[in-house]
């Protein structure tokens, strides 16, 4: 008898198959909140400028105003870059062409994404 038992648990016991344990999930990804009133407000200042100067022409030229802020860095060309869009988008008397404004909430988004691991950027205007 206690042979046909320990055969069935034995049987069983290898029919059963127990989950893979996957271990622990993968991280939640939290975005991170760049503070850009905690920045370096005179090299920031600086770098709007420049932007302002670029924008100022006929064809805003958004690649350009992203190789600069990407050249100085996730936290201060990230708050450049969403200073002056924001003042692009919001702080006109006319709204600019939607072709340019979605040009410009592009850039900043695409900074966003491959710059800033989707951070959110904290300006004295609000967050973007």
């Amino acid at each position: 008898m206690k042979r046909i038992v320990l055969f069935c648990l034995f049987a069983f016991g290898l029919g059963v198959t127990q989950p893979a344990c996957p271990g622990p999930g993968p991280n939640p990804i939290v975005n991170a909140v760049i503070d850009c009133t905690l920045q370096n407000q005179t090299t920031l200042g600086q770098l709007v400028g420049e932007f302002r100067t670029i924008l100022s022409g006929q064809m805003p030229d958004w690649s350009a105003i992203y190789q600069r802020a990407k050249n100085a860095g996730k936290a201060i060309g990230g708050c450049a870059l969403a200073t002056i869009v924001q003042e692009y988008l919001g702080n006109r008397s006319a709204p600019p062409p939607q072709a340019d404004g979605w040009a410009a909430s592009n850039t900043l988004e695409r900074f966003r994404r491959e710059e800033a691991a989707n951070a959110t950027f904290h300006t004295a205007k609000g967050d973007m």
